[in-house]
């Protein structure tokens, strides 16, 4: 069956705090809060057993991410960044079946201050499952107003700095995850829905007071997997027990967030 999605309703919540902060050594600590429902039509939903199971099912992701970033005598730095969650719809009381974690290294090295390149290597669930694959970083601002940031395979960002209180960035990335799930005729044990999109965008940032930030993305979403697995072991490469295929579809997102306050941020550069 094909079934349409009427709306895909998310929500983000983020919130990060700097350890330590010292000229060679820098700590911060992440937290995050993720929500999704997913709204199928009412006629696929009453003919499909897997959209009737998904179909406003409330999928949460709680994370807990540190980010170290070490610079070394010259030009070198070592970046890593590792996160602990749990994702699914919690219908089960064994937390250890929703433990997820993701983890990167990148060695790199800053030419100047506008120019900085590195390699490494990244566990994550970007592609849906849990895949290792290498990773490049790249930055350069090119004048005051230009900026690139990469992280490819998944990230890559074209800033463009309107003026001190505003910007506009133009962003592509991969990003996805794996849900431990109930589905309803497919037997007693949970499924693995493993999800991943590619996203183009267009972000505009701008500042309300100080420390006050408001931000608006609008775009196209590519569906890359929306799967249902049995196994979620990193070694399983057994083909889904269920594919779907999902087409294009464009998205809009709101944010409002908190940064330092302007005299903090001068101080900690």
């Amino acid at each position: 069956y094909i079934g349409d999605v009427d709306y895909d309703y998310k929500i983000d919540l983020k919130f990060k705090v700097p350890v330590v902060l010292k000229d060679h050594i820098k700590v911060i600590m992440g937290f995050k809060y993720n929500y999704e429902k997913i709204i199928f039509q009412q006629q696929p939903f009453e003919l499909n057993s897997l959209y009737r199971s998904i179909d406003d099912k409330r999928l949460r992701s709680y994370q807990t991410s540190v980010n170290v970033s070490r610079s070394f005598v010259g030009k070198g730095y070592l970046i890593t960044r590792g996160s602990f969650r749990l994702s699914g719809d919690f219908k089960r009381k064994a937390l250890n079946d929703y433990f997820r974690s993701s983890l990167a290294i990148v060695y790199g090295v800053r030419l100047n201050e506008d120019l900085s390149w590195g390699g490494g290597i990244s566990h994550s669930y970007s592609f849906g499952r849990q895949l290792v694959f290498p990773v490049v970083a790249f930055s350069k601002r090119f004048n005051d107003k230009w900026s690139l940031n990469t992280f490819l395979p998944v990230n890559l960002t074209v800033g463009y700095k309107i003026n001190d209180k505003s910007t506009l960035e133009f962003i592509n990335k991969i990003s996805g995850d794996s849900y431990n799930i109930d589905v309803e005729d497919f037997g007693p044990n949970p499924l693995f829905l493993e999800r991943s999109n590619f996203q183009s965008m267009l972000t505009y940032e701008r500042e309300i007071y100080d420390f006050i930030w408001f931000g608006v993305s609008a775009g196209s979403r590519f569906n890359i997997a929306f799967d249902l697995s049995e196994k979620n072991t990193f070694l399983n490469r057994d083909a889904p027990q269920v594919t779907n295929e999902v087409g294009e579809a464009f998205f809009f997102k709101a944010s409002l967030f908190l940064v330092p306050p302007r005299k903090w941020r001068e101080k900690i550069k």
